[in-house]
């Protein structure tokens, strides 16, 4: 339960993040804005890990043989940001871009299953199904039309 408390706090950081670059940062250079969302989150998490690490005893470290998962992690959340920022800037909509999110699991459970994780089960295959049903009938909704402009009234007096 608790895992997916933080799980649930994360997904409100992104909804967050997500509303205020479709309404105010879309039209920024994607590298731009995640350079900058770079730089504040190094601004906040290293005074933060510093901390931690200076108060509890059991902050852990990655082991440094470990670091080209790290680099292969750096790479992959940059590769990612700028990919998903960038689909704001090319003119997609919050509603459309953060229902491709449903994908995750998809991706997820197939990357896994290549890397020689666990096969998805019955009811995770029933759920990309599911997702990908709703990120087709999200994608396929067409806006609403404009309404019709006013139209000069036509008089039909034909006493003259």
């Amino acid at each position: 339960m608790r895992s997916a408390l933080f799980a649930i706090i994360g997904v409100f950081g992104y909804v967050i993040m997500n509303v205020i670059i479709e309404q105010r940062l879309k039209q920024a250079s994607p590298l731009a804005t995640s350079l900058l969302m770079l730089a504040c989150g190094i601004a906040f998490v290293l005074p933060a890990a510093l901390a931690q690490w200076y108060f509890y005893p059991k902050f852990v470290l990655p082991p440094l043989t470990d670091i080209r998962l790290l680099v292969v992690l750096g790479v992959a959340f940059a590769f990612a940001d700028y990919f998903f920022l960038k689909a704001y800037n090319s003119g997609g909509s919050l509603i459309m871009i953060s229902t491709m999110v449903a994908l995750f699991p998809f991706f997820a459970s197939l990357l896994n299953v290549a890397v020689g994780g666990d096969v998805p089960s019955t009811r995770q295959l029933l759920g990309w199904i599911v997702a990908v049903i709703a990120i087709i009938l999200v994608s396929e909704q067409k806006p609403a039309p404009d309404p019709a402009p006013p139209t000069a009234a036509v008089s039909h007096d034909n006493t003259q």
